[in-house]
């Protein structure tokens, strides 16, 4: 059995904007597989379905923010009479470019697929790890092949549903 001797932690080359601190809650799961290369593709796939996710739902919350807010202060502007038309059309033309962005990328529809994908992922790494399932009663190295087809699924799916939501956006079929 190949010894560890390296933790996947936030310096092994993976670079994560948004959700850092979920990361690092969860990379005591990936420090606990032996085998390296299984043990940086699950905190790699882990740390990739994380940022997306925290990073779309930033995105989904700003912009949704902005569709609110800006209707509503253009609205109430309106109502001033030494408020300038300039000043309203512009407010009202950020409001439709926030929709149409909110709209053309489906922030929404991004944020819950990545979730998804990053849930799926500690999901199934919380059962290898506590050896419960379908892992309790198979050797180390079976073990390891069973993790690994089933992270490639989740993977797999989790593109699958990215590229589905990718060519909707495009108009293609």
């Amino acid at each position: 059995m190949e010894e560890k001797t390296e933790s996947a932690t936030l310096d092994n080359g993976v670079k994560i904007l948004f959700g850092r601190k979920e990361l690092g809650s969860y990379s005591f799961l990936c420090d606990a597989i032996e085998d390296r290369t299984l043990r940086l593709r699950a905190y790699s796939s882990l740390a990739y379905y994380i940022n997306k996710a925290a990073f779309y739902k930033f995105a989904w919350s700003v912009l949704s923010f902005l569709g609110i807010i800006l209707p509503a202060a253009a609205t109430y502007l309106t109502c001033k009479a030494e408020v300038n038309a300039k000043l309203i059309a512009f407010i009202t033309a950020l409001t439709t470019v926030a929709s149409g962005t909110l709209a053309l990328f489906k922030c929404a529809d991004k944020k819950e697929a990545y979730r998804n994908s990053a849930e799926n992922l500690k999901s199934e790494l919380s059962e290898y790890c506590a050896k419960t399932g379908r892992y309790s009663s198979v050797e180390d190295s079976e073990r390891n092949a069973i993790f690994s087809e089933a992270m490639e699924r989740i993977i797999k799916q989790g593109y699958s549903k990215i590229a589905s939501l990718e060519n909707n956006a495009s108009g293609k079929s």
